[in-house]
């Protein structure tokens, strides 16, 4: 009898994706043979900086929608990529709409930071779908609109690059060869066709020069094991190819880079939160021991004690965090270096 697998998407799903293109051997790859060979062939990925911090997916679509902005250089000058990761199982019909929206709030968040600016930069906006359905949402703005020859002239003229991934073959994908194309196969694989993929891995990454490439795909396929989204032998055979090449300090130090900006998304508002908590509690208690040791004294003693129950708090502040944004306890504890027991007990309190 085969063996029964953990409740799991029939597609493997985020934990870290839109953080792969993030870095630059993601994005050009993408650009390059993906997207826009010849506008790649222009384009200046030696300037090539993400910013990290800055998304303009609203709060309607967080929790369906990843986005990141790259800058690069262009013709002496900058230009940006936009990639918007899509993973809503069905397209949406009014995407342009959204995508224009996305791209308003950017240029003006650009003009705020370039107040004498007299032209806009460009910026080359690109979906990435790897859900399962047909994508037949229009891809130009102006075919939302109800035609009228008298309006059209006034009517915003904007477009955005679709990239399905399922719709790739599987052959272009292993003739590219590359980091990127492995991202596509693994995601666009059923998970009970993944052990068959593992044999075919070398295959897929064979053209693939840059180490750090390679450490970040290990990377990423390790937190898809530890979400239980692969098997065992595709993150075996990942760390095999990783491993090969002098990636080995990279991945080392590339971990710590990931770990610490998967961090930076949790700990923040858990901090925040744990501090105010702790810092109640602390005072609470050292008014109390003031009647007895003189109120400045208390007060004194329980700030301190409020600021180390505040660490405590905004630790499992952050626990709490992830564990409701869906993240298995393994990757948590993986990711915070937390021993895998405190963080079930946490994350058990939590789900209560």
């Amino acid at each position: 009898m085969p063996k029964k697998q953990p409740n799991r998407p029939k597609f493997i799903h985020s934990h870290g994706y839109g953080l792969l293109f993030s870095y630059r051997e993601y994005i050009e790859e993408l650009v390059t043979c993906f997207v826009a060979p010849e506008l790649a062939a222009e384009l200046d990925f030696t300037r090539f900086r993400a910013d990290r911090e800055k998304h303009y997916v609203t709060a309607d679509y967080a929790e369906y929608a990843e986005d990141l902005v790259v800058e690069v250089g262009f013709r002496g000058r900058s230009a940006f990529i936009y990639v918007l990761v899509e993973f809503q199982s069905r397209p949406d019909r009014f995407m342009a709409l959204r995508l224009l929206n996305y791209m308003t709030l950017f240029y003006l968040d650009w003009l705020k930071e370039n107040p004498k600016q007299t032209h806009l930069p460009p910026v080359l906006p690109i979906v990435l779908y790897s859900g399962g359905r047909n994508w037949q949402a229009p891809e130009r703005f102006r075919e939302l609109l109800h035609p009228h020859p008298l309006l059209e002239t006034w009517a915003p003229e904007f477009r955005y690059f679709l990239l399905r991934e399922r719709a790739i073959p599987d052959a272009t994908l292993q003739k590219i060869g590359n980091a990127v194309s492995t991202v596509f196969m693994l995601e666009k694989t059923p998970y009970e066709r993944l052990e068959e993929l593992s044999s075919m891995l070398r295959e897929f990454t064979r053209n693939e020069t840059s180490a750090r490439a390679k450490a970040l795909l290990a990377i990423w396929v390790r937190q898809l094991f530890l979400a239980e989204r692969v098997p065992a032998s595709i993150l075996t055979e990942v760390e095999t190819i990783s491993s090969q090449t002098e990636a080995d300090t990279m991945l080392v130090e590339t971990i710590k880079k990931v770990k610490a900006q998967w961090r930076r998304q949790y700990v923040a508002e858990g901090e925040a939160k744990g501090l105010a908590k702790g810092e109640a509690k602390g005072l609470a208690k050292g008014e109390a021991k003031g009647l007895a040791k003189g109120k400045a004294e208390g007060k004194a003693e329980g700030k301190a004690e409020g600021k180390a129950e505040g660490k405590a708090e905004g630790r499992a502040e952050t626990i709490r965090a992830m564990f409701k944004h869906g993240m298995p306890v393994a990757q948590i504890a993986d990711i915070l270096d937390l021993p895998v027991a405190d963080v079930r007990r946490i994350a058990n309190r939590a789900g209560k």
